[in-house]
């Protein structure tokens, strides 16, 4: 389709002449990016509006880290005769001013401040750091629970189930910080590797240790977690392998089983050289349609009533990529 339409007439030539300070004050309160401009002195000249909360009422900067830092960019990128970057930290946000020279009688330096744009690196780095803490002082006052005489031999136990698993949480967080700074390089050694090397961990005892990790949130419900092992052969992967293929199981499990209901794990030798370990809830089960697309990242079945949010539909795909890189099949 072609649309013709008449030209428009030529503009009348404009006898109005936009000035310079005009041009300027106009950009600095249009521009989303806070900017302000300092003299050679360091002290602002010129300040855009989203930026006037770094500069007081007189004109002077402001009190606070905020304002020192653009005020030491600005040192910085005169000094260097370049652009210098200082980034800080202010309302929950992390923040970059990054000033350069001006070649200009009265401006010396020109800063500019905006949000760090942040990576998906960065946000699990950050994540995982902010976890540390909480977790060693829960690790911590699980322990000092462990070493009182005050508590009965069931709570006891629970003190010190609380402990190992925040220490092994500790040790999760450790390892993907660690992944996340390397870029997912490292000398772990992984399911493939214990193949290879000939090395394995008995799956009945990962199972029952299972049981004892998740008896007690199992009970809360109603459900009777079990473990039947009729074999003590050792499956050739390594234990974080299948700690990780077993917990995914096992919490999926747990969520579709009905209260009062329950979940069974049984350790068996399977075909020759092999070992199987089945999880079983009497649970409403997965459509046959479904039961492939649910092996796929992020698929997830209808939303759980019970725990109203769902998993994140990682964990199946996770727990059979585990099983093949080991040799084996979910």
């Amino acid at each position: 389709m072609t649309v013709a339409a008449p030209l428009a007439e030529p503009a009348a030539e404009s006898t109005a002449v936009v000035g310079d300070d005009a041009l300027l004050d106009a950009l600095l309160e249009a521009s989303p990016d806070g900017i302000v401009l300092c003299d050679a002195r360091l002290a602002p000249v010129r300040v855009g509006a989203a930026a006037r909360w770094l500069v007081a009422a007189d004109g002077r900067w402001a009190s606070g880290a905020p304002a020192a830092a653009c005020r030491e960019a600005a040192a910085l990128a005169l000094d260097r005769k370049g652009v210098a970057t200082v980034c800080f930290d202010d309302a929950g946000r992390r923040w970059d001013a990054r000033a350069a020279p001006v070649a200009h009688a009265t401006v010396a330096a020109c800063v500019t401040v905006r949000p760090t744009e942040t990576t998906e690196r960065d946000a699990v780095l950050r994540a995982a750091h902010d976890l540390k803490a909480p977790l060693h002082a829960i690790h911590g006052f699980a322990t000092l629970l462990t070493r009182s005489d005050a508590l009965s031999a069931g709570s006891a136990e629970a003190a010190r189930t609380i402990s190992a698993e925040t220490q092994r949480l500790r040790g999760a967080l450790g390892r993907l910080l660690e992944q996340v700074r390397t870029g997912g390089a490292g000398d772990s050694v992984g399911p493939c590797a214990a193949r290879e090397e000939g090395r394995g961990v008995g799956l009945a005892a990962v199972a029952r240790e299972m049981v004892a990790r998740f008896g007690a949130s199992a009970g809360l419900r109603g459900v009777r977690l079990t473990c039947d092992a009729e074999t003590g052969e050792r499956a050739a992967i390594d234990e974080t392998g299948a700690r990780t293929i077993l917990e995914n199981l096992v919490t999926n499990a747990l969520a579709a089983a009905p209260d009062g209901g329950s979940v069974r794990l049984t350790v068996e030798a399977g075909a020759p050289g092999a070992v199987t370990c089945r999880v079983a809830d009497d649970g409403p089960g997965i459509p046959e349609a479904e039961l492939e697309r649910i092996f796929e990242p992020y698929v997830r079945l209808a939303p759980r009533e019970r725990d109203g949010e769902g998993g994140t539909g990682l964990g199946l795909a996770i727990a059979r990529a585990v099983a093949v890189a080991a040799g084996g099949t979910l």
